[in-house]
């Protein structure tokens, strides 16, 4: 773990040619145990102080597990237990960014982990990489925003997991879709009787008709989904950019 954690902080410092910003990124950086997987962007960790805390990877999101009876999100099987086959049981570091805390009072940051030769790897990154999660990027924490989009259009690319397993018919409905661009018709799964057959470009990884008549967050199945201006249903109402994240 010491080897681990002395490894990025190193790279951290000579990616910033030892820059103040790379000083500060190397303090951020804590030794982690993790406990169990929540779902296919959230784990319980363990920190030094033998405190459980739950860690919300930053940068990425993936489909959530559904509330009890209900079917579960396209891909929310799958990317959960892709991450408790990567990470669970293992001891591992945890980058803070910016922010370190959401709303939810939940910790915010990167998990790093070491292959075999003892290199380090971020494991957000490879989630969005294998098609097991997208990129998400919510400001302030935006330190590796390039990478996960850079990541994301690889497995878009190659039709990596739920860039290709949800966009079959008759995928179960996910947090993560990939709907029509922004003015094309919208699956005939998601109509409903006297709302115009688009997606709303405000809503990037969804799809979501533009008003009229003007939805909230009970109507839509979707929740922590990326929101554009002018967010035309209100969805994002703190303008943090995530709608229906409460």
């Amino acid at each position: 773990m010491q080897r681990l954690v002395l490894s990025i902080i190193l790279t951290i410092a000579l990616a910033g040619d030892l820059s103040r910003e790379a000083q500060s990124q190397a303090e951020d950086i804590v030794a982690v145990s993790i406990v169990s997987v929540i779902d296919g962007f959230t784990v319980h960790v363990m920190m030094s102080d033998g405190s459980d805390q739950v860690l919300r990877l930053s940068g990425i999101n993936a489909p959530e597990n559904p509330a009890p009876g209900l079917p579960p999100p396209c891909f929310a099987p799958e990317s959960t237990a892709h991450l408790a086959e990567l990470v669970a049981g293992r001891e591992a570091t945890l980058e803070f960014d910016t922010g370190r805390e959401d709303r939810a009072g939940r910790l915010l940051g990167y998990l790093w982990l070491a292959d075999e030769a003892g290199e380090p790897w971020m494991v957000n990154e490879r989630l969005v990489r294998e098609g097991y999660a997208g990129q998400i990027p919510v400001a302030p924490n935006l330190r590796y925003a390039e990478r996960f989009s850079a990541a994301e259009q690889v497995a878009r690319n190659q039709g990596l997991g739920l860039w290709t397993v949800c966009a079959q018919p008759g995928s179960a409905g996910s947090a993560m879709p990939v709907p029509p661009a922004p003015g094309e018709p919208v699956p005939p799964s998601t109509l409903l009787p006297g709302r115009p057959q688009v997606c709303d470009a405000a809503y990037p990884t969804v799809c979501i008709p533009p008003p009229p008549p003007s939805l909230n967050c009970n109507e839509i199945r979707y929740r922590r989904f990326p929101v554009l201006p002018p967010d035309p249903h209100h969805f994002d109402p703190d303008e943090n950019g995530i709608g229906c994240d409460k």
